[in-house]
């Protein structure tokens, strides 16, 4: 009787077993979705983020460097401070771009690429020790309102469309 219980066990093993890899070989396994549901941010200071994502600063200045290469949300601090970076203050006076006068603060302002991270650029806007070089800006007309945290954070996507459709 033990021997016929024994039998039975390795039997419903070796169905199961087939079954199992019947499943795999035969059949598609549900997809991983595409992609991950977030995208990283990164916290910018007004003037910075208004002139990062209307495409007229190339370069993000960081105190460290990073990895990541990728799209990135531009999010606009809630403060502006207007003693910052007085030489790049002077080259937007000069190079005729008309700031808002109110931008947006505590929101998504758009999107733009890091390509890369330097130790030293030619870029009139770079004052390092890091740049992180950027392209493909993009402006949202609407910004969206969205809490700021330190250094590349993630952004949960579909809570950002869902503030886009309002």
């Amino acid at each position: 009787m033990v021997l016929d219980v024994i039998e039975s066990q390795k039997s419903l093993s070796m169905r199961l077993s087939e079954l199992l890899r019947y499943a795999h070989t035969r059949h598609q396994w549900p997809p991983e979705p595409a992609g991950t549901p977030f995208m990283k941010a990164l916290s910018i200071r007004q003037p910075w983020a208004w002139l990062i994502v209307n495409g007229y600063k190339d370069i993000e200045n960081r105190t460290w460097s990073t990895e990541f290469r990728g799209k990135v949300y531009v999010h606009a601090g809630r403060k502006i401070k207007s003693g910052d970076f007085p030489e790049q203050r002077d080259h937007i006076e000069q190079s005729g771009i008309f700031l808002p006068e109110e931008p947006p603060l505590g929101a998504i302002v758009g999107e733009v690429t890091i390509i890369d991270c330097v130790d030293s650029s030619s870029s009139p806007w770079f004052c390092g020790p890091y740049g992180f070089l950027l392209s493909e800006p993009t402006d949202y007309e609407v910004p969206i309102l969205y809490r700021d945290q330190l250094g590349l954070f993630e952004v949960d996507e579909s809570e950002v469309q869902n503030l886009r459709t309002y």
